[in-house]
Order: structure tokens, then sequence, then C-alpha cells
């Protein structure tokens, strides 16, 4: 489909998935280094890779639901389905997710307070959204800025979310 609505609602989609799990992770993390409890939970009988998990998965959840609900609301506000296969849908968004809430986690390792949190969240956002091809296209760019937005998570994941919604991709083609 050449409409543009089929073409910015999948984008839209990607840049709130990023925006909440990035945020979310960011914030939670930085919040135990504010409340002192961080100290408390590193004295647990859990190793790092556990603590990790148990402070990821919550949020990994979280963003499913928003994917699923997001899918429910462009289905029925702009009559936009997915065209493709759910599963790579669903795939696709897992391997984004790891990187959209690796990134979060980063933020709170390098952030003291919440308030560095979102201002660090925010000032990478705006260069991952700017070289995601979303608002421009990556071949309008000098070639090290193309070769630069080749390490864009969130590229690969606008290219699945309309790969799979608006052409009916299936796994093979968006290898």
């Amino acid at each position: 489909n050449t409409e543009p609505t089929w073409h910015y609602v999948p984008g839209i989609m990607a840049l709130l998935v990023t925006v909440i799990s990035m945020l979310l992770t960011a914030f939670s993390l930085v919040k135990e280094k504010d409340m002192g409890t961080f100290e408390q939970l590193m004295v647990t009988p859990i190793n790092r890779l556990q603590f990790i998990i148990g402070k990821i998965t919550p949020f990994f959840l979280l963003t499913f639901i928003e994917i699923s609900i997001s899918l429910l609301i462009i289905w029925l506000v702009y009559g936009i389905y997915v065209k493709g296969s759910i599963l790579v849908l669903l795939l696709g968004s897992g391997l984004y997710l790891l990187s959209s809430l690796a990134i979060g986690m980063f933020v709170s390792i390098i952030a003291r307070t919440q308030q560095q949190a979102l201002f660090i969240a925010w000032f990478m956002m705006i260069f991952i959204i700017m070289m995601s091809g979303f608002l421009f296209p990556i071949e309008n760019m000098p070639n090290f800025l193309q070769n630069l937005a080749k390490l864009n998570p969130l590229l690969y994941f606008i290219q699945i979310l309309r790969g799979v919604i608006v052409k009916g991709a299936v796994l093979k083609e968006m290898i």
C-alpha cells in the first residue's frame, strides 16, 4: 500500500516502543540508586546475570503488551492490519527490545539521578530516531552517516515492522 499512513504508523509504533522500554529501564535502576536499595540488592545471594534478568523481564513483558495494544489500535483506528507473520513480528520485536533495554541499562549505569537519566536517554533517543530512517531516508545522508546508521537497532526494527505489517514479509525475506 502506498498510502502515507501505512508508512508512518509502524514507524510511530517503533518510536513508542523505544521511548517506553528505554526510559522505564533507565528510571527503575536509577531509582534503586536514589533510594539506596541498589546496595541491598547487590548483597543478596543472586548473581549479576540473575539481577539483570530480574530487572529487565518486567519491562520486556510490559513492552510486548504495549506492542499488542499498538497493533490492536492501529487496526481499529487506521484499519492497518498485519499482512505478514505475527511470529516474525514478535521475534523481531523481541530482538529489538533486548537492544533497547540494554541502552536503558547503560543510561542507568552512567546516570546518578532520575533527572540525569531522563536527560541522557532523551539525548541518545534524538540521535537514535534521527538515524533510524523514520524522519529522513538513510540514502539521503552522507556516506559516513549511512554507515553509522547501520549500527542503529531502531533502523532494523522499523524495517521489520514495515516489512511484516505493510508488505507481508516472511522471515526468509527479512534476513
